[in-house]
């Protein structure tokens, strides 16, 4: 069944490791679902299209963090490319990256986290500075945007 399913449902694999961890101690449990929850994870992230799937990341690799913890780090920077070569041609109109990253903000270490922060950043500064002032009839449009973005990117955030 671990080596069987399906890996953006991990529901039903993460039912059997817990139920296998009343049956085994837990660190042979943990080092048998890294060994198989890890290489599978990696090949659906490297097939896995952030512009095209529609079903977000997360949704598929955060349940396995209270078992896998600090192994799951092998999986950041394979993620992160990827998202990073998504904002190469994001508009800052489009809310679908802050829905992309924002369930990252917590899990990537500053290694990770920053490099997306700054390309976010720098597209958003573009779009203010692009801004044309119009007492007539501001387009406010690139500041709310920017504002979408206040408790991600932000420094403490």
């Amino acid at each position: 069944a671990v080596v069987e399913w399906t890996v953006r449902d991990p529901e039903p694999c993460l039912r059997l490791v817990e139920s296998c961890r009343s049956a085994m101690p837990s660190h042979v449990v943990e080092e048998v679902a890294g060994g198989l929850v890890l290489p599978r994870l990696r090949a659906e992230i490297d097939a896995w299209n952030p512009r095209v799937d529609k079903v977000m990341l997360h949704l598929w690799v955060h349940p396995w963090l209270p078992l896998l913890g600090e192994r799951m780090r092998v999986l950041w920077a394979p993620i992160r490319f990827k998202l990073s070569a998504c904002l190469e041609r994001w508009d800052p109109s489009d809310q679908s990256a802050l829905d992309m990253l924002k369930p990252w903000r917590l899990v990537f270490d500053p290694a990770n986290w920053e490099p997306l922060m700054g390309k976010v950043l720098s597209r958003l500064e573009r779009s203010i500075a692009d801004m044309v002032v119009r007492p007539d009839g501001q387009d406010v449009r690139p500041v709310q945007n920017l504002a979408r973005w206040v408790d991600v990117a932000s420094a403490d955030a």
